[in-house]
């Protein structure tokens, strides 16, 4: 990797990480989880440790001016998704009750942990992203 790309890439991500602190001060039950960006098969991924998330609890992960909601669903199953609603473009919180889903808090619209729609206005589901993982560490696929 050039240096240039380093800065470029350092940049962002810090500029990502102010950006997520603002966006999820309103979310119930999210704590930021650090991440590094790694480069995996010329692909961008966010790594995250394993150690930083419980089952059904979310860790937000800042990355440019988007934050991504982690959740573990089960031991070494995970669920990543951008924490935007398709509808008009707000941040959506979790909500960590029985239901354990995502809301817009501006209109209504939920969505399961996987980022599936089940109450509208909203008529797409929030973006996912690809998760995989290690004995210690979360990858997510940037897009």
């Amino acid at each position: 990797m050039k240096r240039r790309d380093f800065i470029q890439i350092a940049c962002a991500t810090g500029v990502g990480i102010l950006a997520g602190c603002t966006s999820m001060s309103n979310s119930k039950t999210a704590h930021l989880a650090s991440a590094e960006l790694v480069i995996v098969n010329k692909h961008q991924q966010l790594k995250v440790a394993k150690a930083s998330l419980n089952n059904n609890d979310i860790a937000a992960v800042a990355y440019q001016d988007k934050t991504i909601g982690l959740i573990k669903l089960a031991e070494n199953s995970y669920t990543a998704s951008i924490l935007i609603c398709p509808h008009q473009g707000c941040s959506v919180e979790y909500s960590n009750n029985e239901e354990k889903h995502y809301i817009c808090p501006y209109h209504g619209a939920k969505f399961t942990q996987e980022g599936i729609v089940t109450k509208g206005p909203a008529t797409a589901n929030l973006t996912t992203l690809e998760t995989t993982s290690d004995q210690n560490y979360v990858y997510i696929q940037l897009p």
